[in-house]
């Protein structure tokens, strides 16, 4: 899924937001906003390989990448799955620890499907920062018939607060007694979920409180 460059995801997303060349790409409707000041915290992630960035803006304190895993099935195959990496930094005032976060995020979800479920995975702290992972799924969603599956990571910085979010959708199946979300396996899942561990923030003023491994997030090894 990843190269095995390591790179940092606060310049990932905001080099994304700032390159005019890449296809699909969306703008800031004040393209004269200034961008957030420089931070010491930055969020170590993998550049996703085989995905192309189809989506970005930029506005103030907020910052949007999105991505697209390629498939030799499209465009070829309207219907085949889309499943898409969207990464997200926003201003850290007003906003709730990660599992609250993540809970408003499921609330507005449920908001707009029918037999919408979904769990916390996994919450803490990794590297010092208040974490949470939650898994969300929704068979029918009602605006435009698609059935979605996503694995949403919050982590809230200092300074940033971030959002990473896999989805893959498809049109939702008529056939009976099928799985409305059966177009995503546990392989998709896990494989998410192994991204989304990897990627850490850090804090190179603070060494001993949010340290920045000298290791790529791909290369570490338990101890």
């Amino acid at each position: 899924m990843a190269r095995q460059a390591a790179l940092l995801g606060t310049a990932l997303l905001l080099a994304a937001c700032s390159n005019p060349g890449d296809p699909g790409e969306t703008r800031s409707a004040n393209t004269d906003q200034p961008g957030p000041p420089a931070s010491p915290e930055q969020l170590r992630l993998i550049a996703p390989d085989s995905w192309e960035l189809t989506a970005s803006s930029q506005l103030g304190g907020f910052a949007r990448a999105r991505y697209q895993r390629q498939s030799p099935e499209r465009p070829q195959d309207a219907a085949a799955p889309v499943e898409t990496l969207t990464l997200e930094q926003l201003d850290p005032d007003g906003l709730a620890d990660p599992i609250a976060f993540l809970d408003n995020l499921a609330a507005e979800q449920a908001a707009r499907c029918d037999d919408f479920s979904s769990t916390i995975i996994s919450s803490g702290y990794e590297n010092g920062y208040p974490t949470a992972v939650r898994l969300m799924r929704c068979p029918l969603r009602r605006v435009n018939r698609t059935a979605t599956v996503s694995l949403a990571k919050a982590i809230a910085g200092n300074s940033r607060y971030y959002l990473l979010v896999f989805e893959k959708r498809a049109a939702t199946s008529t056939a009976a007694g099928a799985d409305p979300v059966g177009f995503v396996s546990e392989e998709d899942i896990a494989s998410w979920a192994l991204y989304l561990r990897q990627a850490t923030l850090c804090d190179s003023s603070q060494p001993a409180e949010h340290p920045c491994a000298r290791t790529p997030p791909s290369e570490a090894t338990d101890s």
